[in-house]
C-alpha cells in the first residue's frame, strides 16, 4: 500500500511565496491547501505540537511519498511543522487528480442542493463534538471563512471498542448524510506506526473529506439525521447487539413511528434492510413518507394502522420490533405488547424506548408553573401509566407478552431548542402525543392555551435557558430489550 505523508506548516513568507518556492522541487503534491481554523480543537494526542503558540498553521500538504523532511529550499521558508504518515489504497490515489480536479471545480448541475437543516439547526454549545455552535455558525456565515470548496483533515485516534461505531457512521456519511450534502472522503489511510513527527504513536486512521462549501458543511452537522448517527442512538445500537439488523432475511418494524426519527437512523445504517413504519396518525404517516422521499429511503413501506389491531400484518413476520416512546403514551399498551409479541419472529428481537415517569417531567415542571399562574386548581396530569414507565413494570409486563430475555436499561439524554420559539413550536403544534395530553388538560378546565402560551415560554427559560437564547434540559429515558 502507497505512503503518502501529511504535512502541517507555519510560515516565515508569504503563502504566495511559498507556493513559487514549492513548484521549483522535485515534489508534486496530493494537496497544497491554505489551513483557514481548527473545527475540534486538539485536547490529548499531540496537543502541545499541534497547538504550538508561535502562529497558526498556514499550509496543509499531503504529498504521495515517504517524505518526512521536506526540501532544502523550502526550509527557510517554515516556521513550524508537524507531520505523519499513512498508508493509502492505491486504487484512491491512482484517480485522485481528476477526482479532486472535478471535485474543486464541478459543474452547476453537480453541486448538491442544501436541505434545509441551517433553517432549524441543532446547536451545541461548542464544536468539540463535530457539532454547529453559535461562534462556528458566525465564522461560517462571515467573511472570514474560504469561499467555495473545502476540505477537512482528520486524524484519529479510537476510543476503546468504538471503531466498530466509528465505521458506522463513515458508512452513514457515504450513504447518505454526507453524499446527500455533496461530502466525499477523498483520502483515507492507515496511520505508519512511528511516523508522527511529534513522536505520538496511538493516531490510527487519517480522513480527508471534501464538501462543495462551508454551508454543505455546516447543513450536515446541524441536521437531525448527522446528530441522530453521530450520537449513535442507544436503542438502535442495542438491539443490534444482539441481533445485527443486516443479518440474512432481516424485516424490521418500526411501530409508532411519528416523525420517523427512529426509522432514519435504521435506514442510514442499513439502507437495504427492509423497514416497515407505521402509525396511527395520518399525519405522522404523511410526514414519513416526506422523510422517506427527502432522504431516498429503499425497500421501504409506510402504513396507518392501529397498533392495538395490526391487521395486514402476519403473525411471526418481523426479525426486529421496534417501537420509541409511543407505547409508553397510548391507550392500550397491554394490547400493543401483545400485538408486537404476535408479529415478531421466534427468535426475533424487541426493543423499545420509554419515558421513565409518567408526568413527562421535561415539558411537565414549566407547564404547570405556567398553568398555576393563569389556574390556582391546575394539578400535573399524569400522562403516563407507571405499568409502561418504570423499569421493573415494564419488564414484567413483557414478560407477560410472552417476550423473554429482558433487559431493561435506565439512560438520560438532553432536550436542546435552538431558542424558545423552536420549543414553543415543539410543544403547541409538534404533534407529540404527551404535549397534546398536556394542552387537552388545560382546555379541559375551560382554559385557552395560548392565553398561557408567553407564561409558558417565560417558564421555559427560566427552567432550561443557556444564557444565550437556547434551551437544553435533561430528561429520563428507559430502553428495554427483549428476545421472542
Amino acid at each position: 500500500m502507497p505512503v503518502c505523508t501529511i504535512h502541517l506548516l507555519s510560515l516565515r513568507t508569504s503563502i504566495a511565496s511559498f507556493f513559487a518556492t514549492l513548484r521549483k522541487t522535485p515534489f508534486k503534491p496530493l494537496i497544497v491547501a491554505r489551513v483557514a481554523r481548527w473545527i475540534i480543537t486538539p485536547s490529548t494526542l499531540s496537543k502541545n505540537a499541534l497547538l504550538h503558540t508561535t502562529q497558526p498553521w498556514d499550509i496543509l500538504l499531503i504529498l504521495p511519498t515517504v517524505s518526512p523532511v521536506l526540501p532544502k529550499e523550502l526550509e527557510p521558508l517554515i516556521n513550524g511543522h508537524w507531520s505523519i504518515q499513512a498508508g493509502v489504497p492505491s486504487k484512491l490515489l491512482s484517480s485522485f487528480e481528476s477526482t479532486n480536479r472535478r471535485l474543486l471545480d464541478p459543474s452547476t448541475e453537480d453541486v448538491s442542493p442544501l436541505t434545509g437543516a441551517l433553517s432549524h439547526p441543532r446547536i451545541a454549545k461548542s464544536s468539540q463534538a463535530l457539532e454547529l455552535s453559535d461562534e462556528l455558525r458566525d465564522w461560517i456565515s462571515g467573511d472570514k471563512g474560504p469561499k467555495g470548496a473545502v476540505t477537512m483533515l482528520n486524524v484519529l485516534a479510537f476510543a476503546p471498542n468504538k471503531k466498530e461505531e466509528y465505521l458506522k457512521y463513515g458508512r452513514a456519511f457515504a450513504d447518505s448524510i454526507g453524499s446527500r450534502r455533496g461530502g466525499v472522503a477523498k483520502i483515507v489511510g492507515k496511520v505508519v506506526p512511528g511516523s508522527c513527527s511529534d513522536g505520538c504513536d496511538e493516531w490510527e486512521e487519517i480522513a480527508l473529506a471534501h464538501y462543495p462549501s462551508l454551508d454543505h458543511f455546516a447543513d450536515m452537522i446541524a441536521s437531525e439525521d448527522y446528530q441522530d448517527v453521530n450520537k449513535s442512538k442507544e436503542l438502535v445500537e442495542l438491539v443490534n447487539e444482539i441481533l445485527p439488523f443486516n443479518s440474512p432475511h432481516s424485516r424490521v418494524f418500526d411501530n409508532g413511528c411519528g416523525h420517523g426519527a427512529l426509522s432514519s437512523i435504521i435506514k442510514a445504517r442499513y439502507h437495504s434492510v427492509y423497514l416497515l413504519a407505521a402509525d396511527a396518525s395520518p399525519g405522522m404517516f404523511d410526514k414519513k413518507k416526506e422523510r422517506a422521499s427527502r432522504e431516498s429511503w429503499r425497500h421501504f413501506d409506510a402504513r396507518v394502522l392501529d397498533s392495538r389491531k395490526l391487521d395486514g400484518i402476519p403473525d411471526d413476520h418481523f426479525t426486529h420490533t421496534l417501537s420509541a416512546f409511543m407505547i409508553c403514551l397510548a391507550q392500550d399498551p397491554d394490547l400493543i405488547m401483545q400485538e408486537m409479541y404476535n408479529v415478531t419472529k421466534s427468535g426475533g428481537v424487541l426493543g423499545i424506548a420509554t419515558w421513565d415517569t409518567p408526568y413527562y417531567d421535561f415539558w411537565e415542571r414549566p407547564w404547570a408553573k405556567a398553568c398555576k399562574q393563569i389556574d390556582d386548581g391546575y394539578e400535573p396530569t399524569m400522562l403516563m401509566s407507571p405499568e409502561w414507565t418504570v423499569a421493573k413494570e415494564i419488564k414484567e409486563n413483557i414478560q407477560k407478552a410472552g417476550f423473554k430475555d429482558v433487559t431493561a436499561i435506565e439512560k438520560t439524554g438532553t432536550w436542546v431548542f435552538e431558542d424558545a420559539n423552536e420549543a414553543l413550536d415543539y410543544f403547541f403544534d409538534g404533534g407529540n402525543p404527551g404535549c397534546v395530553k398536556m394542552l387537552q388538560a388545560l382546555e379541559h378546565r375551560g382554559r385557552s392555551v395560548e392565553e398561557v402560551r408567553p407564561i409558558f415560554e417565560r417558564a421555559l427559560l427560566d427552567e432550561y435557558g443557556d444564557g444565550k437564547g437556547g434551551l437544553k434540559g435533561t430528561h429520563y429515558v428507559t430502553f428495554v430489550i427483549a428476545r421472542k
